[in-house]
């Protein structure tokens, strides 16, 4: 049942002709945006895990990487290397993002957009130790791959073709 107070912010709010279904409807959107605020703080959570672990991983496998690291001083394969891991993270975490909060397609562009305006100074005050492309390539790609990344966990396989055995 709709309590009276309810009801008078529901007028208040020009919501007086809906009917009680609908009503219910509106009071559940709030489920909605629990769920956006999760996936978007999940995102930022995953990007931040994730691309640690893949840089470590670089320390780890690519030759001289842990060396040029600290005086950044990357040589074209390791600077390709970094915007790799970039990608893949960017996309994990649009793919949190969409599995969490599937209904709402903003989530995925607030996430990329926030990680933009993050990176962006970041970027300026890295601006003469990497090649303009570089810097252009990461912030460019940020949002795109996000959003791309959040409609990973729909995406389904086309009708009539089988994975060969």
């Amino acid at each position: 049942m709709t309590s009276p107070s309810a009801c008078r912010a529901a007028r208040a709010a020009g919501l007086n002709g809906i009917t009680r279904s609908e009503w219910g409807a509106v009071l559940s959107g709030d489920k909605y945006m629990k769920r956006a605020i999760l996936a978007f703080a999940a995102g930022v959570v995953v990007w931040v895990i994730a691309i640690s672990v893949l840089d470590r991983a670089l320390r780890v496998l690519l030759v001289g990487y842990a060396v040029a690291e600290p005086m950044m001083g990357f040589t074209l394969g390791m600077l390709l290397a970094r915007l790799t891991i970039a990608v893949l993270t960017s996309l994990i975490a649009g793919a949190v993002t969409g599995w969490i909060a599937p209904a709402n397609p903003r989530v995925p562009v607030l996430l990329g957009a926030t990680l933009l305006v993050g990176f962006i100074p970041v970027h300026v005050r890295l601006w003469s130790f990497f090649p303009f492309w570089y810097h252009l390539v990461f912030l460019v790609t940020l949002v795109p791959l996000v959003v791309l990344g959040s409609r990973l966990p729909h995406m389904r396989t086309v009708p009539g073709v089988r994975a060969r055995p």
